[in-house]
């Protein structure tokens, strides 16, 4: 066997055990997650391995959005940075947990996207995604009750009150009948007015107060029937 066949026979071998190994190791992503503007959101992620994998430990953990060059979380051999917001969902993580779950402490609404997280293990590593939606907040309507319409009065095309309650059914007589007597006085006022002012203008003269005085003198001296007729004549 030449050189050539024993280096093509090493490369094989050896893209064979790192393909065996990538798939010792399997992160499995839930698909899409719904989150509300202002509240948490988790990108729930696992690590799954082969029954006859054990002792599988973390080396490299990271979390990132696609379009964001930088990473929101990175686990590197014992250490853990991440922006602020973003942690891993388990308080007491460590480099055997095989829940590499991140969470969002305050999502909004362009945190929406797609989210990668890539495992490196000493049994292999492996990517995955998972697509994270945030919606506006919703708030809970208040429901106000019906008023009773028996509570309310009716009214007519023009405004007008149908139903009274008992006060405004009393009140409202009075009310009429007050104004009635009031415009009764201002016309009796009227027309005694009219009176007093119509006989001012129509008292005698001083020649007719003569004149009255010349028929009564005349009455008591001459005949009362021919004295009513030229004392009439006078006046008209």
């Amino acid at each position: 066997m030449n050189m050539a066949s024993i280096g093509i026979l090493i490369v094989t071998v050896i893209s064979l055990s790192v393909g065996n190994a990538r798939t010792f190791v399997n992160v499995e992503c839930k698909t899409e997650t719904l989150a509300q503007h202002g509240q948490p959101a988790l990108l729930e992620c696992v690590i799954k391995t082969r029954q006859d994998v054990t002792d599988v430990q973390m080396r490299v953990v990271t979390w990132k959005k696609r379009g964001v060059d930088e990473p929101l979380l990175v686990y590197n051999r014992g250490r853990i940075t991440h922006k602020q917001g973003y942690s891993l969902a388990e308080p007491s993580w460590n480099y055997k947990n095989m829940n590499v779950t991140l969470l969002i402490a305050n999502t909004a609404i362009e945190d929406s996207g797609v989210y990668e997280c890539m495992v490196m293990t000493n049994s292999g590593e492996n990517t995955n995604h998972t697509y994270l939606k945030v919606t506006a907040k919703y708030s809970v309507p208040t429901i106000k009750p019906k008023p009773d319409v028996t509570d309310k009065p009716e009214t007519g095309e023009q405004g007008q009150v149908k139903g009274l309650d008992p006060a405004s059914k009393v009140v409202a007589p009075v009310v009429v009948i007050g104004s009635l007597i009031v415009g009764l006085l201002l016309v009796l006022f009227y027309k005694r007015r009219r009176r007093i002012i119509r006989r001012q203008s129509t008292k005698p003269l001083m020649g007719d107060r003569q004149g009255v005085r010349t028929c009564e003198s005349d009455v008591e001296e001459g005949d009362h029937q021919e004295m009513d007729e030229k004392c009439q004549d006078d006046l008209a």
